[in-house]
């Protein structure tokens, strides 16, 4: 049995999956299958992707193509969950990302050798896709060794990485309901990451793990410069949260956080756009935290105008 496979939801992603696979057949391990369901692309990404499949074969890697309708990247990840998977981990990443050489099997040998850690990241590349140089390194602070404060800071974005994930296969299906998550576009890892800090711990490796391609056009930098659409995209994102909360049952123990995050968040766009009557409303729900949010949020906006003049 290979001791991994590694799921990837793929969407128009021809100009970017030859890099990921490429990367794949450069690992310095073979113990590893790739399942790829692609999510109703319009672009050649099955035909690249499928041009791949005898240098695979040659290195004994099953290279597996799934054909969905497009329905958003949670979607895709939900057909890869139902299929029949005899693996003891499940690495899941983005189409347009790519591993250093022995990101797999340093992983591995870090969790079979280390019991008590339910998954391992690394640090992580963030990769400038016009010039493809390195513009910084994240080290994934926010990951520690109390599995609360973990949970905490993926539910704050406190220095989170939220993809590139190695999990152990068996402890990931025991977090998540029925074996899926809430297929929406947008905040798949989100739902993977929060039920699996509360009840696993996650290692963060020194060293380099996954280089992530930052793309001007992706699904999060697609509402920049427009207060509706960033006020809609918070709104679907907190209702997803709640949705994870509720399959955790645990919404009524973190609402109260989960509020005042939103509420910031929102205040944040109000302001930026000069949305007065939305600025209120949220200025009004900080005020009554109990948690000195609203005092943190004063002097943050209080130095931006400051640096503003």
């Amino acid at each position: 049995m290979k001791k991994v496979v590694i799921l990837i939801p793929a969407y128009n992603v021809e100009n970017y999956i030859s890099k990921t696979l490429d990367s794949f057949l450069k690992q310095d391990c073979d113990f590893f299958d790739i399942l790829i369901v692609n999510d109703g692309s319009t672009d050649n990404t099955k035909e690249v992707i499928l041009s791949y499949k005898n240098k695979f074969d040659e290195k004994g890697i099953n290279l597996t193509v799934i054909d969905k309708e497009n329905g958003g990247a949670a979607s895709a990840i939900n057909v890869g969950l139902k299929q029949k998977l005899n693996y003891e981990y499940i690495l899941i990443m983005d189409g347009d990302d790519w591993l250093p050489y022995n990101s797999i099997s340093k992983r591995v040998d870090f969790l079979d050798n280390n019991k008590d850690y339910g998954a391992c990241i690394g640090w992580t590349n963030l990769v400038d896709e016009e010039t493809g140089i390195i513009t910084s390194k994240h080290y994934s602070l926010g990951i520690t060794e109390d599995k609360e404060e973990t949970f905490l800071n993926i539910l704050n974005v406190v220095d989170i990485i939220y993809t590139g994930y190695l999990f152990r296969l068996k402890e990931l299906k025991s977090v998540l309901k029925n074996n899926q998550i809430f297929e929406s576009h947008g905040g798949q890892n989100w739902q993977l990451l929060l039920p699996f800090s509360k009840a696993y711990k996650i290692k963060v490796m020194p060293f380099d793990t996954l280089n992530y391609l930052v793309r001007k056009q992706s699904h999060s930098h697609s509402v920049i410069g427009d207060y509706e659409k960033i006020k809609n995209r918070l709104t679907v994102h907190k209702q997803l949260i709640e949705e994870t909360f509720d399959r955790m049952n645990q919404r009524e123990k973190y609402q109260e956080i989960l509020d005042n995050r939103y509420n910031r968040l929102f205040a944040n766009n109000a302001f930026s756009f000069r949305q007065k009557k939305d600025f209120m409303k949220y200025y009004k729900n900080l005020k009554k935290s109990k948690r000195n949010t609203f005092k943190d949020f004063l002097k943050k906006w209080y130095l931006r105008i400051l640096v503003r003049g």
